[in-house]
């Protein structure tokens, strides 16, 4: 291969990474808030692995009638607000892209900052989580360069 078929080859990887880059970003948010959510939901663990502080006793009796769980805190009754948490692009360039997790109404906001309050940000990812996603964009941009070898 000749330095200017390298170089073409090259800069049509760029193009596709730069091009897919804000599709993909999101892909793998969706991917790593799932995580979160199941961290969260069958644990009640925190990103760092420590259980939440649990729930008042009157919220215990309040889950209990209700039928809900009541061994760890899991933010879940409805899953109206796990629903409404969703990524978001916050800004993209052509250098970086830039995807935020977040409630997407008023009343996931006022949930998710009712819980900053109390137990700090719920949607914080663990090492191992954050492992996962970085590995995936690792294999998203070998994907892209497999081509050039």
């Amino acid at each position: 291969m000749t330095a200017t078929e390298f170089l073409d080859k090259l800069n049509r990887a760029r193009d596709i990474l730069v091009n897919t880059r804000e599709q993909e970003a999101l892909i793998i948010a969706f991917d790593l808030l799932a995580l979160i959510k199941s961290r969260i939901q069958s644990t009640g663990k925190d990103y760092a692995g420590m259980a939440f502080i649990p729930y008042t006793p009157f919220t215990v009796k309040q889950r209990q009638k209700a039928g809900y769980q009541t061994g760890y805190v899991d933010f879940t009754q409805t899953g109206r607000m796990w629903a409404n948490v969703h990524p978001v692009v916050k800004s993209h360039t052509e250098e970086s892209t830039l995807v935020v997790i977040r409630g997407r109404d008023k009343d996931t906001i006022r949930k998710l900052s009712n819980q900053y309050n109390k137990r700090g940000n719920i949607l914080t990812p663990s090492r191992g989580e954050q492992i996962l996603v970085q590995q995936a964009n690792k294999e998203r941009i070998l994907k892209a360069l497999a081509g050039i070898f």
